[in-house]
């Protein structure tokens, strides 16, 4: 469904189980991701950068274990990261900068011992990663 020049999620790409890429970025996406997302269990590299996407990052995305790349900056997502993000044991890039996320950063996003990228600023994020 389109709304002037904005568009929402389509839910019908969870269904595409054998997909290793999705690129979205700048797509004046709105709304809600979808929890549905966790089932692409074959991404290695999720990119939903510049929309308008709101609300909280799913725990689903947790189950993408073979996401090297997740990338959901320059949206408009609010709540806390989800420790299950800390599963993602071969994440390298982890881009969740200029948003509205606050709380306290996961403990567990030390022990990604394959990330070489993490990008948190203009959150309102605290705490410590260890």
């Amino acid at each position: 469904m389109k709304t002037h020049s904005q568009g929402t999620f389509q839910e019908i790409l969870c269904n595409l189980t054998k997909l290793t890429i999705l690129l979205l970025w700048g797509n004046r996406f709105s709304g809600h991701i979808p929890l549905e997302l966790g089932y692409l269990v074959n991404l290695e590299n999720l990119d939903l950068t510049l929309n308008t996407l709101s609300g909280s990052i799913p725990i689903t995305i947790g189950n993408l274990t073979k996401l090297n790349t997740l990338s959901f900056y320059h949206n408009e997502l609010s709540g806390q990261i989800p420790r299950e993000l800390g599963y993602l044991v071969n994440l390298e890039n982890l881009y969740l900068n200029i948003n509205k996320l606050s709380g306290s950063i996961p403990n567990n996003l030390g022990s990604l011992t394959e990330l070489t990228k993490l990008v948190l600023a203009q959150n309102q994020l605290s705490g410590s990663i260890s």
